[in-house]
C-alpha cells in the first residue's frame, strides 16, 4: 500500500500523493516517479499510424502510436519501456515522445514513437499500449543525421541495460 505522502523525497519536501504531484512528475519526465504515485507505470494507448517512415529508414523502425492530445504524457524525451499488443505480447522499446526537432522546427505537437527492440513485423493500425518505465534523456536537435543515428544506437543499447536489469 502506498503512503499518503512520500517521506524524504530528493526533488523536495513531502508532498501528499495527489493528481497535482503525479502530473508534475510527468511535466518532469520522472516516469519512476509517477509509478511510485499511482502504485504502476504511466502507460499510454493509441492505435499506431503510418508516419513518414524516417526511422525505418535510419534503421531504427518505429510504431507511431497516435496518443489523444487531451491524454496527459510525460515531458518530451527519450523513455525506456514496454509495448504490449493486442494478443498479449509485451515487448521492450526505447519511446521518443517529442516533437523531433532535428527534422521539424515547430512541429505542433508531440509524437510517440516506439522502436520495438528485436522485432520485426507489421504493427499498423494495432491498438498499442505504451508502458514508460525510464526516463534515458531530453529531446534535442541533432547537427545531422549520422550524430542522430550514433544517439539512437546509444539510446536503444541504455533501454536495453535498463529493461533487462
Amino acid at each position: 500500500m502506498l503512503p499518503l505522502s512520500l517521506v524524504g523525497r530528493s526533488d523536495g519536501p513531502d508532498e501528499p500523493i495527489s493528481s497535482t504531484a503525479i502530473r508534475r512528475a510527468m511535466a518532469g519526465g520522472q516516469v519512476e516517479l509517477a509509478a511510485t504515485l499511482l502504485g504502476h507505470p504511466f502507460e499510454a494507448r493509441g492505435v499506431v499510424v503510418q508516419g513518414d517512415q524516417r526511422g525505418r529508414l535510419l534503421g531504427f523502425p518505429t510504431a507511431n502510436v497516435e496518443v489523444p492530445i487531451a491524454v496527459c504524457v510525460p515531458a518530451d524525451g527519450v523513455y525506456a519501456g514496454w509495448y504490449h499488443r493486442p494478443d498479449g505480447s509485451r515487448h521492450a522499446c526505447a519511446i521518443n515522445l517529442g516533437r523531433r526537432p532535428t527534422f521539424y522546427e515547430h512541429a505542433e505537437h508531440s509524437l510517440l514513437e516506439a522502436h520495438l527492440l528485436d522485432f520485426n513485423g507489421d504493427l499498423y493500425t494495432e491498438a498499442a499500449r505504451v508502458e514508460f518505465t525510464n526516463f534515458l534523456r531530453s529531446e534535442r536537435k541533432f547537427d545531422g543525421i549520422d550524430a542522430l543515428i550514433s544517439q539512437l544506437k546509444n539510446d536503444v543499447d541504455h533501454a536495453r541495460v535498463v529493461l533487462s536489469a
